[in-house]
């Protein structure tokens, strides 16, 4: 049951940040602004949130919803060259993305009664560029 609301998660994520539509947070931005508490309490249904922090940039991103817990940086494939290449591709070596995930919890609600432990808001070139829900295993 947990994997198919992951699933259906992941899946409205990537079709909303995929297409052509580029809704704006501005407003959503300033009251958060104004209510001085950065995301304490706060949490979002997943195309609330979608919708709030698509495309946004970093600087968007961190007015609203506070510094994140934990921040990672992607790494090229060590074989990237040469599969990109077996595609047919020709590979840009002067084209650099900067590619970056930021992670909070528990900000985005799986249902009414729960939420998913982990948020992860990926952005290419300062650009909010793909949003995932997910639990984390407990161990």
């Amino acid at each position: 049951m947990m994997m198919k609301h992951l699933v259906a998660g992941a899946l409205v994520a990537s079709l909303v940040l995929t297409g052509s539509v580029q809704v704006f947070a501005d407003e959503a931005v300033k009251t958060v602004k104004q209510s001085k508490k950065k995301s304490t309490g706060k949490t979002y249904s997943e195309i609330e949130f979608i919708k709030m922090f698509s495309h946004k940039n970093r600087q968007q991103v961190s007015a609203a919803l506070g510094k994140p817990v934990e921040i990672a940086q992607a790494s090229k494939p060590s074989d990237a060259e040469r599969s990109v290449a077996s595609m047919g591709q020709s590979v840009d070596q002067t084209k650099v993305d900067h590619v970056e995930m930021w992670y909070y919890k528990n900000l985005v609600r799986a249902d009414a009664k729960r939420t998913y432990t982990k948020t992860e808001l990926t952005f290419v070139n300062d650009n909010c560029q793909n949003i995932a829900y997910f639990n984390e295993a407990k161990k």
